[in-house]
């Protein structure tokens, strides 16, 4: 299926976000983030905070852009 080129848009900035976190040191897997749940995990991102925020941002949908940070970070899921 063909995403909307606003997706895609909000999928290269959303790239370049997790990118940024993971060169900081700020990206959490899902089960780093449940293991933490609160205190240093709430300075720190995972793809699904990164998809949600462009998602609203964009007006995207959050299913195709959480699909594709996922297949471009298999890791951080």
């Amino acid at each position: 299926m063909r995403q909307a080129p606003e997706t895609l848009q909000a999928f290269a900035r959303a790239a370049q976000e997790v990118e940024l976190c993971l060169s900081e040191g700020r990206l959490l897997n899902s089960h780093e983030a449940m293991a933490l749940a609160g205190g240093a995990a709430r300075e720190k991102e995972t793809l699904y905070s990164i998809a949600r925020r462009f998602a609203q941002e964009e007006g995207v949908d959050l299913s195709d852009l959480i699909c594709d940070l996922e297949g471009k970070f298999p890791d951080h899921v």
